[in-house]
């Protein structure tokens, strides 16, 4: 519930919210529930946040603008959303959902932090996921925060 019509304020996101689509009027669009269902049965991994630092910025950028206050509410106990998938160069991998939890960790120097990867060559990863999420059509996708996580 928003505290006024059209919030976009932090204390409204609600997670429930979150989506991905290639554009604002596309019509294949990519839920956080959706996402969370599919990785379902998948176990949760500890992953050492020096260790994820390697390949993962928080924010997908090394100078972040992150918004203080939604770190500072983001719950650890959550598992981040990896995703990844092989490149002539190796595995590629970025955050997906939860970059104010991954910053969290750094900023408190956790030692590791919950995750779950969406593996994009996986056969049972749906074909609108690895179109949506691969590649340089990432930098293109409008995700939609009438919340996050994050």
């Amino acid at each position: 519930m928003s505290c006024h019509q059209g919030c976009c304020c932090w204390k409204c996101f609600d997670w429930r919210d979150t989506s991905w689509q290639h554009a604002r009027r596309s019509h294949e669009k990519v839920t956080l529930l959706e996402v969370i269902e599919h990785l379902s049965t998948q176990e949760v991994i500890e992953i050492k946040v020096t260790e994820l630092q390697k390949y993962a910025s928080p924010g997908g950028t090394p100078d972040w603008a992150y918004d203080p206050n939604r770190v500072a509410i983001a719950n650890l106990e959550y598992p981040i959303i990896i995703v990844q998938w092989a490149d002539p160069q190796g595995y590629l991998r970025y955050i997906l959902d939860g970059n104010h939890r991954f910053q969290k960790a750094i900023n408190e120097g956790v030692e590791s932090i919950k995750t779950k990867t969406l593996d994009l060559d996986n056969a049972e990863t749906p074909e609108s996921y690895k179109k949506l999420f691969m590649g340089e059509s990432k930098w293109y996708v409008w995700r939609e925060y009438s919340g996050g996580a994050s």
